[in-house]
């Protein structure tokens, strides 16, 4: 009896670009360059401080690794994708360093998620007090989630749709039902004057989401 191979599984790769986007929203939101989007790697950097430690960022690890392991689990689910995607602790003299290894190869909208996490975190970092316990913490967390929408909203008016059928069933990336629907944005990356594309996995119920 001959054995029934499935087709191998594309990984597929979302442009570094795209994350540019999103590391410069929030960079500008806190005021510091604490997202670093790198060609293998999106580093997340805390300076230190006189008085800075390694606990805020270590248990930031921590939350960001129970997120990856249920991501890849939803959307990886290859083994041999999901060894594409880990984190990674480092520091220097000057930062506490978080690299997400294979970030391009999560969903997107799961690396802007996270993104809540990361400032829930920094707010506790830099003031040693959890966001809803300060103004200043109120105040940055609300303003982020402004500029998330403004961010969602922006990408929405200047990007265009393709509907693509694929033979593969893969996860919706809002609520991960499998689906053979691929969503294919072209927006204008304003930075170099260009257009890129991105594919977006979606369901029936979803295909009008651009993330």
């Amino acid at each position: 009896m001959r054995t029934m191979h499935r087709p191998a599984c594309k990984i597929e790769v979302h442009p570094i670009e795209f994350f540019n986007l999103i590391a410069h929203s929030f960079n500008g939101v806190v005021g510091e360059s604490i997202l670093k989007v790198q060609s293998s790697s999106l580093n997340i950097q805390f300076q230190k401080f006189e008085s800075s430690g390694p606990k805020t960022i270590l248990n930031l690890f921590k939350e960001l690794a129970i997120s990856f392991t249920k991501i890849k689990e939803k959307y990886l689910v290859s083994a041999d994708l999901s060894l594409h995607v880990r984190l990674k602790f480092e520091e220097d003299d000057s930062y506490y360093r978080i690299k997400l290894i294979g970030y391009n190869k999560v969903p997107p909208n799961k690396i802007l998620k996270l993104c809540d996490l990361i400032i829930w975190y920094f707010i506790v970092y830099i003031s040693g007090s959890k966001p809803s316990e300060s103004v200043y913490g109120k105040e940055l967390v609300q303003k982020w989630k402004i500029e998330k929408k403004q961010f969602e909203n922006n990408l929405m008016k200047f990007a265009n749709r393709r509907i693509e059928f694929s033979n593969l069933t893969k996860p919706c990336y809002i609520c991960v039902e499998d689906t053979h629907f691929i969503n294919n944005w072209t927006f204008f990356y304003r930075k170099e004057n260009r257009y890129l594309d991105m594919i977006t996995r979606v369901c029936e119920n979803h295909r009008g989401k651009i993330l």
